[in-house]
């Protein structure tokens, strides 16, 4: 009895087998179970990392964003106010020497290039992120912004095309009236020479050729000093037609010179109404601008 109960408990019987069988089946089951769910929370909790991460990067990279274009943004209003400053400079010095077109030295800026140069897509995203959650007409000021940068654009673009149309043209006509002021000294040069040969010593005693004499030296001087032609007008061209319609006025040769320097002085009279015609329009650049340059101040603020 003793001997059959050792051989019972020593040898499996089938019943026996298969329940450890079914022990093991349901041990491995439940550690592949518990494997299975440690190795989704240890892939969930690196996802999560990861995407926290990349939300981290994506934020900290839409912020690097913002921060340029608004470094830009600061570029272009110092420049639009610095070329303000030289249009100012600019107006003074024409308005002194109206009859001689000034040089305007624009100052380069490319901000405006860069930002036109961004990605359009990332940069409206950067600052969605940014504006979205503190601003509901977000929107709508960041299309104004935009709208303010074209403005600003189109007033820069609108000042070089004012300046470059009249100087061109008042250029031109500028080489007409220092033609007419240099044939009117040749020929009351010319008409005192031919004076001279037929006065001989009497000719100091004639006061045609004294007064045109006069003016001769008077011209010389000039073109020695490198005068303007403001003082060329007051000096030359103005009291030398006065003298030809009064004193010389029965003069052969009165009738010439008076034309020569009328047609002088008509064409600088163009020059100093399209100068003041270009000033004027100049001058309400900056004034249209201003809401523009106000708006995009207070956002880089």
């Amino acid at each position: 009895m003793c001997f059959y109960n050792i051989y019972h408990n020593l040898i499996p019987t089938p019943d026996s087998i298969w329940v450890e069988l079914i022990i093991i089946i349901i041990g491995a089951l439940i550690g592949g179970l518990l494997g299975f769910i440690s190795a989704y929370f240890i892939l969930k909790i690196q996802f999560t990392k990861t995407r926290n991460l990349e939300i981290k990067r994506k934020y900290e990279e839409n912020e690097d964003k913002l921060q340029y274009f608004k470094l830009l943004l600061k570029g272009v209003v110092e420049h639009v106010e610095k070329r303000f400053v030289e249009l100012d400079e600019y107006i003074e010095n024409q308005q002194k020497y109206i009859y001689e077109p000034e040089l305007f030295k624009f100052s380069v800026n490319n901000d405006l290039e860069r930002i036109k140069s961004l990605d359009v897509i990332g940069l409206f995203e950067s600052y969605r992120q940014f504006y979205k959650p503190k601003n509901i007409n977000w929107i709508k000021d960041y299309k104004k912004l935009n709208a303010s940068l074209d403005f600003i654009e189109m007033a820069l673009k609108e000042l070089l095309r004012i300046y470059e149309v009249n100087t061109i043209e008042c250029v031109s006509i500028l080489k007409d009236v220092k033609y007419l002021v240099e044939h009117t000294a040749d020929r009351i040069s010319i008409i005192n020479t031919e004076n001279a040969k037929i006065l001989k010593e009497n000719r100091f005693n004639d006061i045609a050729y004294s007064e045109i004499n006069k003016y001769l030296s008077i011209y010389m001087k000039l073109i020695k000093e490198n005068a303007n032609l403001t003082h060329m007008n007051e000096e030359f061209l103005n009291p030398l037609n006065k003298l030809m319609v009064t004193k010389l006025s029965n003069e052969p040769f009165s009738t010439e010179i008076s034309i020569l320097t009328k047609k002088a002085r008509t064409k600088l009279n163009d020059i100093k109404v399209d100068m003041e015609k270009t000033i004027l329009e100049l001058k309400k650049v900056p004034s249209i601008t201003m809401e523009s340059i106000s708006l995009i101040k207070s956002y880089c603020e």
